[in-house]
């Protein structure tokens, strides 16, 4: 995974990507995501409020929500759609494009 930036839905989707194999740990989501421990509880936390993941007390673990699975799909739908446009965008020549 790239280290460049990423906004704040691309960390939610790789967060969720994280969890999606099962019931894991926090531990588990923050290294696989490549993100920060207090970062990762300041997602969890809203992630949860939202209904993307569920925590387990018993088992102090968390798993993604249906929810959380319509979130992945639609992201990755977007993703899809926005590749080729970036790709475009990335192509022109802004020096060439008339000044107004």
């Amino acid at each position: 995974m790239s280290q460049k930036y990423r906004n704040k839905i691309d960390v939610i989707a790789h967060l969720l990507n994280a969890a999606h194999n099962g019931a894991t740990t926090k531990t588990k989501i923050m290294r696989k995501a490549m993100i920060s421990y207090a970062q990762l509880g300041k997602y969890l936390q809203m992630m949860t409020e939202n209904g993307l993941i569920a925590y387990d007390n018993a088992n102090r673990r968390f798993t993604i929500t249906q929810r959380g699975y319509q979130f992945m799909e639609m992201y990755e739908d977007l993703s899809k759609l926005i590749g080729p446009i970036a790709t475009i965008v990335e192509e022109v020549d802004y020096a060439e494009l008339p000044r107004m």
